[in-house]
């Protein structure tokens, strides 16, 4: 469990670093980065069905095959070019 002191010297240390290596000034030279994996199957969430059935079923595709996305963007608000 996170708490609010703990929170709170995190914020303190990072600002602690932003001025350490100065760039608190620099929008361009921060970044920040984010993944995420996607699944190209389909994997219901919902079924529709009668009520009191006891058995569904539905149907997916039979490949686990995904593909990794990173977003990685400035302060300044430019983001890196997509990449294959």
């Amino acid at each position: 469990m996170v708490h609010k002191a703990m929170m709170q010297q995190c914020f303190c240390d990072l600002g602690k670093l932003v001025d350490q290596v100065n760039i608190k000034d620099k929008p361009q030279k921060i970044w920040n980065s984010n993944e995420t994996g996607l699944q190209f199957y389909h994997n219901p969430s919902r079924v529709v069905a009668k009520k009191r059935t006891r058995n569904l079923h539905a149907r997916t595709a039979n490949t686990k095959e995904n593909v990794t996305v990173m977003a990685s963007i400035k302060s300044a608000g430019e983001a890196t070019p997509p990449m294959y």
